[in-house]
């Protein structure tokens, strides 16, 4: 199990690695309900949307984890719900990687990752050092719970950056230079307007 609101489960399907994440609210809504959503449809329910999104995304050839599928249990007017994805092999996430002093961090290789995605349009409302993995194939973004597909590069793209900054400082990971070259990168890779 893996730690963090969005708790995390490994297990193994079918002689496959996955990860099997339950949805879980954070701040005030989890004091009325942890795990409980109102059912609006299933369309309109946070696994389905999500799964199609990431879907879309592995299908264009982002690197994003395979999902499997996503699942909901109804309860009346509630749910509950789940995702389950491919478990990227030997992963690692940013976090991991600069709180144990990983000097091998490519910092440019990050950057120009996260220009892909916004450059594809992805809107990443939770990104973060936890939800950027490092595996033997290079960087992936994961976690696209209440995240969009939009205008490539809007206005959120340069805030979704400065999101992953502030994340950095939090965990008082921040690398200066390291984030400069992330910059470089990720400026260099985005179309100029």
């Amino acid at each position: 199990m893996s730690g963090g609101r969005g708790a995390a489960w490994f297990v193994d399907i079918d002689g496959v690695p996955a990860v099997v994440r339950r949805y879980r609210r954070g701040g005030l809504p989890a004091r009325l309900s942890e795990r409980h959503y109102v059912y609006t449809g299933l369309t309109r329910s946070r696994p389905w949307r999500e799964w199609q999104l990431t879907q879309a995304l592995f299908d264009r050839g982002l690197p994003v984890p395979r999902p499997l599928f996503a699942g909901l249990r109804r309860a009346g007017v509630f749910y509950e719900a789940a995702l389950v994805t491919q478990r990227l092999p030997a992963a690692i996430s940013l976090a991991e990687a600069l709180a144990a002093g990983e000097p091998a961090v490519d910092w440019g290789a990050l950057g120009a990752t996260v220009a892909r995605f916004h450059i594809a349009g992805v809107d990443h409302v939770d990104l973060n050092a936890f939800n950027l993995m490092w595996s033997g194939a290079g960087w992936h973004l994961i976690d696209f719970d209440r995240c969009r597909l939009g205008k490539a590069g809007g206005r959120w793209a340069r805030s979704n950056c400065r999101r992953l900054a502030r994340s950095l400082r939090a965990l008082d990971i921040y690398d200066d230079a390291g984030w400069v070259a992330f910059d470089a990168a990720y400026s260099a890779a985005m179309p100029s307007r």
